[in-house]
């Protein structure tokens, strides 16, 4: 999990005392957010808005602790010196260790799926009263083996399901919307749209389905967490939607990797919100 750091002498600092107490709650969880989303530092009106008052944002320019910057096409403001302060980098380099955690992430996981189901098998055999490679009956009973065709090769959840092909979308008349959409922020909705997602209140049903034993999903992490299954994507994704099903059906534990790997039940939790 990535960290924001404060320096230590921050408390009084000419700029923190001039910004004050409000106007640094919100510096503070703008660091977070960015530190979250591997923004280098950088965050829209429209994020900076969600997460404080626009008197907040104000005085943190006017003091000169964030600066006003457009990026691309999209107005916003960015941290004054991100990069002087220690664990803080560009965008690129933070994507790219963000990515590297991912993965290690991703191994970790894997291994102790590995290791938990290994263990659940030896449970079962010693319930069951059998020893591996010794026949209860004395005498070994004749095994036929009846050959069976190759399966077809799964996709690697690290690389996210082959879309050199269409995904099949079949109607899922069972699914129930996991969250009111009159629920979810109007940031959270605006960023689903910038992903390309049509329908999030049935996508994010389905996401919350696939990692429920693992911990809940609020609108915001199932954003984050469709934005991570895209960026695995092999090739161009034509229909976000149809892309999502295709992962939750084709590779769910590369779906419950890359919530546990983002740390998706925190930022679930009900004190953080959609």
């Amino acid at each position: 999990m990535p960290y924001f750091p404060v320096d230590d002498q921050a408390p009084f600092h000419p700029k923190f005392i001039a910004a004050g107490n409000a106007a640094i709650g919100l510096w503070t969880r703008a660091g977070a957010w960015c530190k979250a989303h591997a923004s280098g530092g950088w965050l829209s009106r429209d994020a900076a808005r969600t997460l404080g008052s626009t008197s907040e944002i104000k005085k943190l320019v006017t003091v000169g602790l964030w600066e006003e910057l457009t990026r691309g096409d999209e107005r916003g403001y960015a941290f004054h010196d991100w990069t002087d302060a220690a664990g803080n980098g560009t965008a690129e380099e933070e994507i790219e260790r963000r990515d590297r955690e991912r993965e290690r992430n991703r191994e970790r996981q894997a291994a102790k799926r590995a290791r938990d189901r290994e263990k659940r098998g030896a449970d079962q055999r010693d319930r069951n009263g059998v020893t591996p490679g010794v026949s209860n009956a004395g005498t070994p009973a004749p095994v036929t083996v009846t050959p069976s065709p190759s399966p077809s090769p799964s996709p690697s959840p690290s690389d996210g399901p082959d879309m050199t092909r269409e995904p099949e979308i079949r109607p899922e008349t069972t699914v129930r919307l996991w969250t009111d959409q009159q629920e979810i922020s109007e940031f959270v909705r605006a960023r689903a749209k910038r992903a390309g997602v049509v329908d999030l209140g049935r996508l994010g049903s389905m996401l919350a389905t696939t990692v429920e034993q693992l911990g809940p999903l609020s609108a915001h992490a199932a954003v984050v967490l469709i934005e991570g299954l895209l960026h695995r994507a092999r090739g161009e994704v034509r229909s976000v939607d149809g892309y999502i099903i295709t992962c939750i059906r084709q590779s769910p534990d590369g779906v419950r990797d890359l919530y546990e790997a983002e740390d998706l039940a925190a930022i679930s939790a009900p004190s953080v919100g959609a």
